[in-house]
């Protein structure tokens, strides 16, 4: 009897490991199925944005003079973005990119606003509340389609109403 029960153990736990709980698999299965979803899901690594200076080239081919804040960060003059009462302009990457005045925005001065939206991007402009004869220290955010900050500059803003 000893004996017998010594091979049918063995056989009996190797019975259980191979034909495992269909409900146990099922559960294990669906687990792993959200885990690949929710990998899917997951937004591509942020790439910063390191927008260039707006050259009188580009003002010109594009007509972007009149009304409207022009935002240079830190110290620099060259502007980064220049903002007015339809559309803002910021070049990333050497290309001129447009971004629309947003219609439930708040304006802000010489017929700028503080959001303005392109394809995939967000651009958030704030200036100080006191400004100096048309200068103001501003701030130029930039968001990605998911939302993160890809930017960010605080400087100089000048603008100029018509």
């Amino acid at each position: 009897m000893m004996r017998r029960l010594a091979v049918l153990l063995p056989l009996a736990l190797i019975a259980a490991c191979s034909d495992p709980d269909p409900q146990a698999a099922a559960v294990d299965a669906e687990r792993e199925i959200a885990l690949v979803e929710q990998a899917n899901k997951a937004p591509p690594p942020a790439r910063q944005v390191v927008p260039e200076a707006i050259g009188a080239p580009e003002m010109e081919r594009h007509q972007l003079t009149g009304e409207g804040c022009n935002y240079a960060p830190g110290t620099s003059l060259g502007a980064r973005v220049l903002a007015g009462p339809q559309d803002a302009w910021m070049k990333i990457d050497g290309e001129m990119m447009r971004f629309a005045a947003d219609s439930g925005a708040t304006q802000l001065a010489a017929g700028s606003w503080d959001r303005y939206l392109s394809a995939g991007y967000e651009l958030l402009l704030a200036l100080a509340e006191d400004p100096s004869d048309h200068h103001y220290d501003g701030t130029i955010t930039l968001r990605d389609p998911h939302g993160r900050i890809v930017y960010r500059g605080t400087g100089y803003a000048q603008c100029n109403p018509v």
